[in-house]
């Protein structure tokens, strides 16, 4: 008794245009891969782990424009660390104000997010913030700080990416952005400084 198998169909060879195609899918993959590496690096780059943080803003002047028409209320800073294993955290910045600030006042606030090591940190979060808003030439400076409420959902243990802001609605008059005397915003970047008091 004799068996038939079938025959194994043969591959065909790819076509010039399929192979043209393959190698631009490789290329595109390639690049977003390219992409997320910049990223990270350039993140890298701006990420901080002893809780002091500096964060200059360029185009200032456009993001202003933009904080006042609406189209971008809100800015965030890269994210930084207060220690090395520390609290995850970044800034939001709202340019004409936010809550009891609107239209009169820079309001910034600090943003704690989900971290790697949430696990092994204590909660809630209750560290001294100090926001220095620098004069990048003749240093007159201003600061403000806070000391995060416990009972404020916005210092407990992270459950999404990030808690509600919160911080200092108030933190500096717009008027002061542009007094004479004064350099708080130079060659169109303004320079904001946080520090996390984890010392104390």
């Amino acid at each position: 008794m004799s068996s038939e198998y079938p025959k194994e169909k043969e591959i065909e060879p790819l076509s010039h245009f399929d192979k043209v195609e393959q190698q631009e899918s490789l290329l595109a993959l390639k690049d977003v891969m390219i992409s997320n590496l910049v990223s990270r690096i350039h993140a890298l780059e701006h990420t901080t782990y002893d809780g002091c943080f500096l964060w200059k803003i360029p185009e200032v002047g456009l993001r202003i424009q933009e904080a006042q028409t609406g189209s971008r209320r809100a800015l965030y800073s890269p994210a930084f660390y207060t220690s090395r294993y520390g609290y995850k955290v970044c800034l939001k910045l709202f340019l004409n104000g936010d809550g009891t600030g609107s239209g009169t006042h820079l309001s910034l606030f600090l943003v704690l997010m989900k971290g790697e090591y949430d696990f092994q940190l204590k909660w809630p979060f209750q560290h001294k913030v100090t926001f220095t808003l620098l004069d990048q030439v003749n240093k007159h400076h201003v600061s403000s700080s806070f000391v995060p409420l416990e009972s404020s959902s916005s210092f407990q243990r992270p459950v999404n990416e990030t808690n509600v802001a919160s911080g200092l609605p108030e933190f500096c008059p717009l008027n002061l952005l542009h007094r004479p005397q004064t350099t708080y915003i130079c060659n169109d970047v303004l320079a904001i400084q946080a520090v996390i008091n984890t010392k104390a």
